[in-house]
């Protein structure tokens, strides 16, 4: 499995974390504060000081905070959100087709 394919499924997971604190708020609010964090996760890769370091070392700190900064890792994260805002988008217009009375 390529490397980007764990990056995608980590924006996804992004999104629907997102979607499911935030899952009053429209989607637009969903994509935007996914967006932010991811991208925020990835720039504090950019900094190094050892207790962060130390942080990354561990199981919790590589998946939370990464381990080293990749422009392609914010292509990645928005092609993860973006594959769920289509999900999202495909299964509202799937609910409308089948039970129209619902809005």
């Amino acid at each position: 499995m390529p490397l980007f394919v764990g990056d995608i499924l980590w924006g996804l997971a992004v999104f629907l974390l997102m979607r499911f604190i935030f899952i009053a708020k429209p989607l637009s609010f969903i994509v935007i504060i996914s967006v932010i964090y991811a991208y925020a996760t990835e720039l504090t890769q950019l900094y190094s000081a050892p207790w962060i370091d130390n942080l990354r070392q561990t199981f919790f700190g590589k998946v939370m905070l990464g381990e080293t900064f990749y422009l392609g890792d914010i292509a990645s994260y928005t092609i993860g959100i973006g594959t769920g805002v289509l999900v999202e988008l495909s299964l509202r217009t799937l609910v409308r087709s089948m039970y129209p009375e619902v809005d």
